[in-house]
């Protein structure tokens, strides 16, 4: 018995000796780690700016590939929130961009649900440097008392500072072949997941002179039917070319309008048209459509080097009205060739 409270009053005064310890133990915590990039800052802070383009390089998407991930509001502005939900080691929980520094900084909070309750504040922050562009990522948080006294036991700035460096690695390695490519092709080339799409369109064959008329006669009706029918755009007006015959000078394709949330179209005159790919390639071409066909043929050198497989249809995605923008060097189409 008497042993018994010896190792009692032992472990009250190891309790009060760790209460004691929390008091004075700092609450808040602060993490982070850098990289240096050879690759544009424009870029580099694309991919840090945007949540649907920072999941490509997260070091916390590999732990639940089957993480449920929903975005509210304009991505890459001030408000907009990325909501993630997985398994044990990714939990539950929101992030939302607090402040921009364009091309120099982005800064967010981070409410974490599950499986414990607690706010960081996190940012990304790009310096140019004479090697490069230096991207530091950094955590800012606060663990309560008395939980404050288990940090050093934790090695939290180990744990996540080795998944910081992970993250930071595969940025690197992502942003500075889209560098190369450039380099090589003339453009930046996106390798994205594509999915399944939809398009409200109508498909004809036509000779090249034709393809002009085409569009003017469909796309306004396509969008007059989206609007009466109050359809969910997905995307801007688009062109879907199935084969592209230079020979004879004639092409297969639709005038289409990318949609979301019909299982059918409203109108007998237009198709539902769906186009299903595991990723896509994409260059953002801005310029007059007369010099588009340089966008298309460094897509076609990169399915070649890259020993992938071109799908149809190729979608041109005319982000620019012409109509209200003059200057045709601030015109903007997106060329995707979906691959596998």
């Amino acid at each position: 018995m008497k042993t018994l409270k010896i190792i009692g009053i032992v472990i009250l005064v190891l309790i009060v000796v760790v209460l004691l310890l929390g008091l004075v133990m700092p609450k808040k915590y602060h993490i982070e780690r850098s990289e240096t990039i050879k690759a544009p800052q424009e870029l580099i802070f694309k991919y840090a700016k945007f949540f649907k383009l920072s999941q490509k390089w997260s070091p916390w998407k590999e732990y639940d590939l089957e993480m449920k991930v929903t975005y509210e509001g304009e991505d890459g502005t001030i408000g907009a929130k990325y909501f993630w939900e997985g398994n044990d080691k990714v939990g539950k929980g929101v992030q939302e961009i607090t402040a921009i520094d364009e091309g120099k900084r982005v800064d967010s909070k981070l409410t974490f649900i599950e499986p414990w309750q607690s706010e960081d504040k996190a940012y990304v922050e790009l310096t140019p440097e004479e090697e490069g562009i230096k991207v530091t990522w950094g955590f800012d948080g606060e663990m309560d008392y008395p939980m404050n006294v288990m940090m050093p036991f934790i090695g939290m700035d180990k744990a996540l500072g080795t998944d910081l460096e992970k993250g930071l690695g595969k940025l690197k390695t992502l942003t500075e072949k889209m560098a190369a490519d450039k380099e090589k092709y003339g453009f930046i080339i996106y390798n994205y997941e594509y999915g399944t799409k939809q398009f409200l369109g109508k498909k004809a064959k036509l000779k090249f002179p034709e393809i002009g008329h085409f569009f003017e006669e469909n796309l306004p009706a396509i969008d007059k039917l989206i609007k009466e029918n109050n359809i969910e755009t997905d995307g801007a007006p688009s062109g879907l070319y199935y084969f592209w015959d230079m020979e004879n000078m004639a092409t297969e394709m639709a005038a289409a309008v990318p949609v979301k949330g019909i299982t059918e179209s409203p109108s007998e005159d237009y198709e539902l048209i769906t186009v299903k790919a595991p990723k896509a390639l994409k260059i953002k071409f801005y310029g007059n459509y007369s010099k588009i066909g340089n966008a298309h043929n460094a897509l076609d050198a990169y399915i070649k080097d890259n020993k992938l497989k071109q799908l149809v249809p190729v979608i041109e995605m005319y982000v620019t009205d012409p109509v209200s923008e003059p200057d045709t060097s601030k015109w903007l189409t997106k060329v995707i060739y979906p691959v596998e």
